[in-house]
């Protein structure tokens, strides 16, 4: 009996991460993108700002590879805890904020 309630318990824990997995929001983001765009891997929002509008608390923004020229500050609120921001696997994001003064 005690077998048959351990086995039940991990099925349970099993199921429970599966589902957790299933129903975390993935936004993807790249330079290349629209912000028109729904933010799928195939379909990415092109700026942060746009993302963070998406997002919903638990979820992920997936940072593809390349310049991320920033025209503003990017704030990020208490609403928007739990967030996680991530690189893709095998690219390299670069945030940059910095602009050229000339003249």
């Amino acid at each position: 009996m005690l077998k048959v309630k351990y086995l039940l318990t991990g099925y349970l824990f099993l199921l429970f991460f599966i589902a957790q997995t299933l129903g975390q929001q993935k936004i993807f983001v790249s330079p290349e993108g629209n912000d028109s765009n729904e933010g799928t891997i195939d379909y990415p929002v092109r700026t942060l700002s746009t993302a963070m509008g998406k997002i919903k608390k638990g979820g992920t923004v997936w940072l593809r590879g390349g310049n991320y020229e920033m025209e503003s500050t990017l704030l990020i609120k208490p609403k928007n805890s739990g967030i996680t921001f991530s690189a893709f696997e095998g690219e390299t994001p670069i945030l940059n904020g910095a602009r050229r003064i000339t003249g």
